[in-house]
């Protein structure tokens, strides 16, 4: 069972921008949406993509002390803090969402309710004392049943509404009125609107998850992704759920910045530093002769470059042959479907052109939530493209190379978040407003006219323009003790250990220690396949380390040695591999049919083995070995005596390997 929890704190509508809050829905007000990756936990490695949480240190968080909140639910992870209020038509609206979280994430998700009355609402506060009144007649459990049959009645507010509603539960409704009548819950409501305006959550609702600001009646994807990025967090860390929350925003901001007094929020001064990023064989759309240019780093998987995609198709409009859209490909380890999808969309391409793999990612986007297998298979051939021979490409990861290109890109110029986009090599960052582009598009669109002007021909203005531009971002000055982490003894390979590659037991040896049904492992398999083939004269060892939260992962491990203790280890890498290509079915009789599959075991063996726990002693000594050198999450590897953290892209492992290799 998954022990790692969320919190999600509401206090009460709008995202107002001035001195008055104002209502919002799920758009208006809302912050600029940019869709933050993973970074390493190990110090030893420049900033690159991981399948982890967000990287500690840099996404907006600010400390929301929980108070005596009312609670719902029992985890304490990952906490989302929402400012509510009874009256408000998008709090009401959000109710549903906030219940597909808790659904979605059972042993995860509390929810904790602070009050933000907005004054224009006339029967929010008396709703709010009502609220209160039965918590502090009943409890926690009686309030959020008044809690759900406020929101369900918005209309119905009036007093005797509310003294029914509070009957209905339990509660003692002349209490009920009084506390109405004489503002008894004052106290409280004073504390949690200073607790908003000290936050800046001058609108309902505004969320905070674990501390970082979500504004608006937002979808569940939007929820989703937050979310996830925080349980990844936690697991990485493996963090005691007790105390968890209040140490993880221990050293973050009590106050969030007010608005400006022109009514938004203080501009920051522009980036005005130009990127050098060629075209090079990046999928584009729009004449090569175009003034301007724009290279969007996207996740096809990621919603708010679903949002951004139909900006730029805005922009496309508007500025006709003077612009170019350029691909760059950033799935996002924590999207467990981004990175096929990026594959098929560059097998599409390969097979066809970069028409169709425009289209193929148009329908990505229109049906993000909908990136199963087959809905890609289904997306390339409505794409125009030949499905088997894109199966091929996908099958052998024949494009991978180019999506770790792309991703390698993202470590030099220190991209972590999609979408990230450069245009005429100036940065700009998120799903932002269309404006912000047309502002900019605007400025350097100038600086290409006076290019043309003065010779340079429209075909060449891009180069010219990014000619002098910054191709590797200076990497911030090291923490003390910060470094690559060397063990000065990394942990012996037992003979009993899967190996692949060299069979000199002197060789430079990668060892793995994953877990079947980590999503995150899984996708290192591919990279791990490319160290194998780029590094022939390297070991690679595969160590067990199932995670507790995973219920069929230690099974799985037992299964993988039973079958390399029956039939060798070329067996058990290709039982690794059916594993991992189905981590939703893993069930005994699933481990039974792998087997079978792989060929060369008795499966009365097979079953004896797993019965009598003959391989626990290997997989306890691995979690031994692997918590002898601070490593606590999946994926994570030792290389030679370098440690290297989560499913990182091929160039960590280059980097590691090549300087160690003689």
């Amino acid at each position: 069972m998954r022990t790692f929890l969320l919190t999600l704190l509401v206090l009460g509508c709008g995202g107002g921008t001035t001195t008055e809050p104002t209502e919002v829905s799920s758009t208006e007000g809302a912050e600029v949406a940019t869709h933050e990756s993973a970074r390493a936990a190990s110090p030893a490695l420049q900033p690159s993509l991981i399948e982890s949480g967000p990287p500690e240190g840099e996404v907006e968080r600010y400390q929301v002390p929980l108070g005596a909140a009312p609670i719902r639910g029992a985890g304490q992870l990952v906490t989302i803090v929402a400012f509510s209020e009874f009256q408000c038509p998008f709090c009401g609206r959000v109710q549903p969402t906030l219940e597909q979280v808790m659904r979605r994430y059972p042993a995860e998700v509390r929810l904790v309710f602070r009050n933000r009355v907005l004054p224009f609402h006339a029967n929010a506060r008396p709703a709010a004392l009502a609220a209160l009144e039965v918590r502090a007649q009943l409890g926690d459990e009686a309030f959020w049943r008044m809690h759900d049959t406020l929101f369900a009645n918005q209309r119905s507010l009036e007093l005797e509404d509310l003294v029914a509603a509070a009957q209905r539960i339990g509660a003692d409704g002349r209490a009920v009125r009084n506390a109405i009548q004489q503002d008894t819950h004052a106290a409280v409501l004073d504390e949690d609107d200073a607790l908003a305006v000290r936050l800046n959550a001058l609108g309902t609702p505004t969320f905070f998850i674990n501390g970082r600001p979500l504004t608006g009646a937002q979808p569940f994807e939007a929820f989703e992704t937050m979310v996830e990025e925080e349980i990844a967090l936690a697991r990485q860390n493996q963090a005691n759920p007790a105390g968890y929350y209040e140490s993880l925003l221990a050293s973050a901001p009590t106050e969030r910045s007010r608005p400006s007094p022109s009514g938004g929020a203080a501009p920051a001064l522009p980036d005005t530093t130009v990127y050098h990023l060629p075209v090079g064989d990046a999928p584009t759309r729009g004449p090569d002769d175009a003034l301007v240019t724009i290279v969007a780093f996207t996740d096809l998987e990621c919603p708010f470059c679903a949002r951004a995609a139909a900006t730029l198709t805005e922009l496309e409009q508007r500025y006709g042959r003077d612009l170019r859209i350029v691909f760059r490909h950033l799935p996002l380890p924590f999207h467990q479907h981004a990175i096929e999808a990026h594959e098929f969309a560059l097998a599409v391409k390969a097979n066809r052109n970069d028409e169709a793999f425009w289209r193929f990612t148009d329908l990505a986007f229109t049906n993000r939530t909908a990136l199963e297998r087959a809905d890609l298979e289904r997306y390339a051939q409505e794409a125009g493209a030949n499905l088997r021979r894109v199966r091929r490409d996908v099958d052998r990861h024949t494009h991978r190379p180019r999506i770790d290109a792309d991703v390698e890109i993202t470590r030099r110029l220190r991209i972590t978040g999609t979408p990230t986009f450069f245009i005429n090599g100036r940065k700009l960052t998120g799903a932002q407003p269309v404006e912000s582009f047309v502002r900019l598009i605007d400025e350097v669109k100038t600086a290409a006219e006076q290019l043309v002007q003065q010779g340079t021909p429209r075909s060449g203005v891009y180069a010219a323009v990014i000619a002098d531009g910054v191709q590797d971002v200076a990497a911030p000055p090291p923490a003390p003790g910060a470094g690559p982490t060397v063990l000065p003894n990394p942990p012996a390979v037992p003979s009993s250990t899967p190996s692949r590659g060299s069979s000199d037991p002197n060789a430079l040896t990668v060892q793995i220690f994953s877990d079947f049904q980590c999503p995150f492992c899984s996708r290192a398999v591919p990279t791990i396949d490319r160290v194998a083939q780029t590094y022939p004269q390297v070991r690679i060892v595969f160590r067990q380390m199932p995670l507790a939260f995973h219920n069929n992962a230690r099974e799985a491990a037992e299964a993988s040695l039973e079958v390399r203790a029956q039939a060798g280890d070329e067996a058990f890498w290709r039982y690794h591999d059916l594993l991992f290509a189905n981590q939703r079915a893993l069930e005994r009789a699933d481990l039974e049919r792998y087997a079978q599959q792989v060929g060369g075991v008795n499966l009365a063996r097979f079953r004896s083995a797993l019965d009598q726990d003959v391989h626990v002693p290997q997989i306890d000594a691995d979690i031994a070995a692997a918590g002898t050198i601070g490593i606590r999450g999946t994926p994570s590897f030792v290389v030679g005596n370098q440690v290297v953290r989560g499913a990182q892209p091929f160039t960590a492992f280059e980097d590691a390997i090549d300087a160690q290799l003689p």
